[in-house]
């Protein structure tokens, strides 16, 4: 039967509303997938290309993650990893081993099942760039880290970025719970004596300015930094709403809170200086008793260099686990406070 005018038409117009369809498909997947290629090329700490992203493997998690909200957190990390004073450090002096932890939220094991929460989803990745940034840092000669036995593991397994190569740099410490400070600081002088050893929890990672530090002098003047963290680097760009979980300037608006602690460890802390440490390194106030015991036990001029050093709080995903009781007071008084500085030195 001959076909109409209007029908021949209308399958045309079909036709062209097909082929309109295909080609937006097919440029989804492209976006997607560029963006993700210009995370993976232009992100990382000090204008290093991390050796792989593997974009496939990454949309195959981010589809089970309802409207991919990742891709656009991963885009935001993209922005704020080029403004974060880092790009143009390639070399340090200083080398400092970093004690830290990794809660592992979630496993190849459970996103295989599919089991996802966006949330904690984001926090994963948090942690993972997180420990990405530092173990790249070249002030950070190793990486302690306390954390589940299958976290090597999980390491290798993963996708999002390779630690393969840096892998020489992490070293790992068994432990299926948070750590206290207490044990933090008996691993430091059991494993690390006469060495300059950090410890900081696992959403923090180090910036521009430490490298600046001369790593004679606190040895010799018997210096130790207790450093704030400035706004996460989305404030930076002028746009909190990217991470309004952390917009505050706790640097120039000082309110207590320090971030990474460093020292050069010549001797081990007193019996009396580790019971007074035995609360979880994430406890409100935890810095605050280290520096009182520094300041009062162990005779250290502490600074606290936040306008020279950057320190980073990545965690703009909402997902919060301590407790808001606090643990630095003694006798109604607040105790170990810094005031921010730029002073790098007690000079």
């Amino acid at each position: 039967m001959a076909m109409s005018c209007r029908g021949w038409r209308g399958n045309v117009t079909w036709l062209k509303i097909g082929i309109f369809l295909v080609i937006c498909g097919i440029g989804y997947r492209y976006v997607v997938h560029v963006n993700l290629h210009c995370f993976s090329q232009s992100s990382p700490a000090f204008g290093r290309k991390p050796q792989m992203i593997a974009t496939n493997t990454v949309d195959i998690e981010l589809q089970k993650i309802a409207n991919d909200p990742v891709i656009s957190y991963l885009m935001v990390k993209n922005l704020y990893l080029n403004h974060t004073k880092m790009a143009s450090m390639t070399s340090c002096n200083l080398d400092v081993h970093l004690i830290t932890s990794f809660p592992m939220l979630y496993t190849p094991t459970t996103l295989k099942n599919g089991g996802l929460d966006n949330v904690k989803f984001r926090r994963q990745l948090e942690y993972l760039e997180t420990l990405y940034n530092n173990v790249q840092h070249p002030c950070v000669a190793g990486i302690h880290i306390f954390a589940d036995k299958d976290l090597p593991i999980y390491l290798n397994q993963q996708r999002v970025v390779n630690f393969s190569p840096l892998k020489h740099k992490l070293k790992f410490k068994e432990l299926s719970r948070s750590p206290n400070m207490s044990e933090l600081w008996t691993y430091a002088w059991t494993n690390l004596p006469q060495r300059i050893v950090a410890i900081a929890n696992a959403d923090i990672f180090i910036g521009g300015g430490l490298e600046k530090i001369d790593g004679d002098r606190m040895k010799t003047k018997h210096i130790a930094f207790s450093i704030t963290r400035q706004p996460h680097p989305a404030v930076w760009l002028n746009d909190s709403s990217l991470c309004v979980e952390d917009s505050q300037n706790f640097c120039d608006t000082y309110k207590g809170s320090h971030d990474f602690h460093m020292m050069y460890m010549d001797k081990p802390f007193p019996r009396g200086v580790i019971r007074a440490l035995e609360f979880q390194m994430n406890s409100l106030g935890a810095e605050n008793v280290l520096i009182h015991m520094w300041q009062k036990k162990l005779n250290l001029t502490v600074l606290n260099p936040c306008k020279t050093v950057t320190i980073v709080h990545n965690h703009c995903s909402g997902h919060r686990t301590y407790s808001d009781k606090r643990v630095d007071r003694i006798h109604g008084w607040l105790i170990g406070r810094v005031k921010g500085s730029d002073k790098l030195d007690t000079k």
